[in-house]
């Protein structure tokens, strides 16, 4: 069901943050090396280096979620990335609790204990929408490809 799609959870938020940074500075350097070389072409071509959805649980040691996300979207910014979507894991379901995860920059809320259908309603819109842009994204390349071959 998530063929292609990369879904991340850790023990705590350093850890998180350090699995989103390290596959955002090899992206970096792989992107760097192909525009030193003059392939700017090829930069559309390397998979992305963010994770699909990410499951921040908002109480964990050494660095809370919250933190954590934070850092993420600096992250993002400094990269010059779409924010990917986070969401927040807690048992703590106050409408308080919500606005603070939102404002630390979380997409989506799921409290604890939680089932199966609410992780699957998170993730099931985000694989759509991720899909339909693909499948945009695919049928302007396809079009710009048709226009090159007429005017061949």
């Amino acid at each position: 069901m998530l063929n292609g799609y990369v879904c991340v959870t850790a023990e705590n938020g350093l850890e998180a943050l350090e699995l989103v940074k390290s596959r955002m500075e090899k992206w970096a350097e792989a992107k760097k090396a192909l525009e030193e070389e003059g392939k700017d072409e090829d930069v559309s071509a390397l998979p992305s280096p963010q994770f699909t959805v990410i499951f921040c649980d908002v109480i964990m040691p050494k660095m809370d979620g919250l933190q954590a996300t934070r850092e993420i979207r600096k992250l993002e910014i400094q990269y010059g990335l779409p924010p990917a979507p986070i969401v927040a894991m807690t048992a703590q379901a106050m409408n308080q609790d919500r606005v603070r995860c939102s404002q630390a920059g979380m997409d989506f809320f799921i409290s604890k204990p939680f089932a199966r259908s609410d992780v699957m309603g998170v993730i099931d819109p985000v694989v759509k929408k991720l899909r339909k842009a693909k499948q945009d994204q695919d049928k302007e390349k396809e079009k710009e490809k048709e226009e090159q071959d007429k005017g061949q």
